[in-house]
């Protein structure tokens, strides 16, 4: 496929992104497929989607993928996909804009993994179905870490990949504008998209929060220090062009 016809479809994918969101394990060829197969098969669409080369869907990501997919009774995972690929999405509507060169392989890839480190929190955690205690909190503060322990050791993980799983929340303790600074501008963009994404999304906890909640709580993450005005600015006319995609509570 040479470089013109990957940005058509990509293009044609992001302008109706809701196509690609609604793709689920039915909807492929799945016969005589494991599980692994399957997973791989499943993420490759989504890549294909995007226009991205197939070599960003490797082996230890689909692995790692399998094992998130299985591991906390289904909230992490479709979590992980709805960042992706709106972070992908996004990222793509800025580059077109010309206020931005973000490798979009990166930012689908970081989008997945970029809570992998919870695969090291305890079940009973992430699936707990009121809000965290204090001991609790510090527990899943930990995922970040963890994040950067299981990507780092795979060679075949592109450095702001692991920055994406390290950095796309502020330490404990760390000065707000000091974090600001410190992250690169693709842990940015996926640390917006996490925080509507978690907004949008609905929790045990909590029910899925109108637009408007979310833009609240985005700007008062600004006034914060922990979101870039810049890119949140696009955020309403990603949203009018392209269309916003449902987000979905499972993929399977």
């Amino acid at each position: 496929m040479s470089s013109d016809d990957r940005v058509d479809r990509r293009m044609a994918v992001l302008s109706s992104l809701e196509s690609v969101m609604l793709l689920g394990y039915a909807d492929l060829p799945w016969k005589g497929a494991g599980s692994f197969e399957r997973e791989k098969i499943f993420l490759t669409s989504l890549s294909d989607g995007l226009g991205l080369e197939r070599e960003v869907i490797t082996d230890n990501l689909v692995d790692r993928m399998e094992t998130l997919r299985n591991y906390d009774g289904g909230v992490t995972y479709p979590h992980s996909i709805n960042v992706a690929m709106i972070t992908a999405g996004f990222g793509s509507y800025l580059n077109e804009q010309g206020i931005s060169h973000y490798d979009i392989g990166n930012l689908f890839t970081g989008g997945l993994q970029h809570d992998i480190g919870k695969l090291y929190i305890p079940q009973g955690i992430l699936s707990k179905s009121g809000k965290l205690d204090v001991e609790e909190r510090e527990i899943m503060a930990n995922h970040t870490a963890y994040g950067g322990l299981i990507l780092r050791a795979d060679s075949g993980v592109p450095v702001p990949v692991v920055e994406m799983a390290e950095n796309h929340h502020p330490g404990d303790g760390e000065n707000i504008i000091a974090y600001h600074n410190r992250i690169s501008d693709a842990t940015r963009l996926l640390s917006l998209v996490d925080q509507y994404v978690a907004g949008r999304e609905e929790r045990s906890y909590k029910d899925s929060w109108p637009e408007w909640k979310c833009e609240k709580m985005l700007g008062e993450s600004v006034s914060k220090g922990t979101i870039d005005p810049t890119i949140l600015s696009f955020l309403p006319s990603y949203r009018k062009e392209k269309g916003m995609p449902v987000l979905h509570a499972s993929y399977s």
